[in-house]
């Protein structure tokens, strides 16, 4: 009885939240005020506080009713961002309500229906991810050409450089696919030679490079922050891709290392604070001091 009355309840307090400015987002309720959407804004914090929006997960509601909670908060922040300037504290709200919303207790235990409630937690993660992710991109959207906007796309380049070696090391023997396909015995002929490896590393990593190479177009103006996208990148190619190429050919390690020379170059060019420190000129010598370690060795 008792679980049925909180359940009850929890579906109410879902109701009285997904009716906070459910026409503002509706076709002909879009509005150029700005005081309106902060009214909304603050409506929907002091629900999700009064209420304990937070808390539908521990009430028991369905996957769906919880994704429908982190849905209609999303869809507020996003039309508002698309009419109106938001403060930074406004993003930061948005950020942090999508983080927070129907959370998943840490000590929340499993017993019955244990396989059902990880498929629900999971559904539930996922979507609160690819919010997380379209408010990073109206984000970069709304500040383009700033040093926040740089931070957000570096930080989700930096998730998909962990989510690529992640992969690789779940995927078992086929982990790193350029190195399975450079060490298999039959690779053999002109494909051997660097300027072929160089070609094939950079086709099979073509969408996290392609990244880099963006946001380093995108930021030639930003002083304080330009270098450290390089450093980021070569972070990810020493650390991630060398490291696990151990025991490859060759050429493979030579292909990596006129990237990241390609990566230094780039980054020489373009005036930043890392080369009026010397800063820059430092990692590019502590590289080659290291490949000349790795050579001898």
């Amino acid at each position: 009885m008792k679980r049925a009355r909180n359940h009850a309840e929890a579906v109410e307090k879902l109701g009285r939240f997904l009716a906070i400015g459910a026409q503002a987002y509706e076709p002909g309720g879009f509005s150029l005020d700005r005081l309106m959407w902060e009214r909304l804004f603050d409506e929907l914090e002091d629900t999700n506080v009064g209420s304990g929006i937070d808390s539908l997960h521990a009430d028991g509601l369905s996957a769906h009713a919880q994704v429908m909670a982190l849905k209609h908060y999303h869809r507020i922040f996003a039309t508002a961002s698309s009419l109106v300037p938001l403060s930074l504290q406004r993003w930061e709200q948005w950020k942090k309500g999508l983080s927070t919303l129907c959370l998943e207790p840490a000590s929340h235990a499993l017993s019955s229906g244990e396989g059902r409630l990880r498929t629900s937690s999971f559904l539930v993660s996922e979507k609160r991810q690819a919010l997380l992710l379209a408010r990073d991109k109206a984000f970069t959207v709304n500040h383009w050409g700033t040093t926040w906007s740089a931070k957000v796309q570096l930080m989700n380049i930096e998730k998909e450089c962990r989510d690529h070696s992640t992969r690789s090391l779940v995927e078992g023997e086929e982990a790193n696919y350029e190195t399975k396909i450079i060490s298999d015995d039959n690779f053999r002929g002109d494909e051997s030679h660097s300027g072929d490896m160089l070609a094939r590393l950079t086709r099979l990593n073509f969408s996290i490079l392609h990244g880099f190479s963006l946001l380093r177009f995108q930021s030639e103006h930003l002083y304080s922050i330009y270098a450290s996208i390089g450093v980021v990148e070569r972070s990810w190619l020493l650390d991630k891709l060398l490291a696990n190429c151990e025991g490859s050919a060759d050429e493979y390690e030579a292909a990596l290392e006129s990237i990241v020379r390609q990566s230094f170059k780039r980054d020489f060019i373009i005036p930043s604070c890392d080369i009026a420190n010397g800063s820059l000129l430092k990692q590019y010598c502590d590289f080659e001091v290291d490949k000349k370690r790795r050579g001898n060795s």
